[in-house]
């Protein structure tokens, strides 16, 4: 390995990495075209357009590079993303142009790609995903109690939503102490009274 660096020590530097099966994910600036196999990756992680809110899926979409190609962006599988033929032409280098960037491991969808709106759509330029091709982040997590169901407990013990009371330390479940008391089946009821007479 050795005799291998020190014979192309003279020539220019390019990194390319490979997967197990010795297909190129990151190509740098070997070349400006993603590869197939970079695409089915991205396939896998963007499955579409990443403009938040554009439903077209991935086969309708061009690769974009997050740092534009002619400002020394690479063609590395972190630096990619898909846009449609729509929203892709929007990102520039200009405040009143869309920027895009990947998101970082303390945003709440890391690795994710973020759009930036111009300037003057929004001043503060944040950040905003695609949801559309992620249906799972539409799901509301069983932590967090629904509107009008706020006596509905996820845990291990509670009430359901039934009231019956959630098994404890495999204790059994059990219904509900009625509040108020309820007619049982041989109790009479009350006799019925017969309309008052009309005039």
């Amino acid at each position: 390995m050795r005799d291998a660096i020190r014979m192309a020590s003279h020539a220019y530097q390019y990194l390319a990495l490979f997967d197990d099966d010795g297909r190129p994910l990151h190509l740098a600036r070997n070349k400006r075209l993603a590869s197939a196999d970079q695409r089915i990756v991205l396939i896998a992680a963007d499955r579409g357009c990443s403009f938040p809110g554009c439903t077209r899926p991935a086969t309708r979409s061009q690769t974009h590079h997050i740092k534009e190609w002619a400002q020394g962006g690479h063609t590395d599988i972190g630096d990619l993303t898909f846009g449609c033929d729509i929203h892709h032409p929007l990102v520039g280098p200009g405040d009143n142009e869309w920027a895009t960037t990947k998101a970082g491991p303390d945003h709440p969808y890391p690795g994710r790609t973020l759009w930036h709106s111009p300037v003057s759509v929004d001043p503060q330029r944040r950040g905003r995903v695609n949801h559309f091709h992620h249906p799972g982040e539409y799901i509301v997590s069983s932590d967090i109690p629904l509107p009008g169901l706020e006596n509905h407990t996820t845990g291990t013990t509670g009430t359901t939503r039934n009231g019956t009371i959630r098994p404890q330390d495999g204790q059994p479940t059990h219904p509900p102490t009625p509040s108020t008391p309820t007619p049982s089946a041989t109790e009479p009821s009350p006799p019925e009274q017969d309309p008052p007479p009309g005039r």
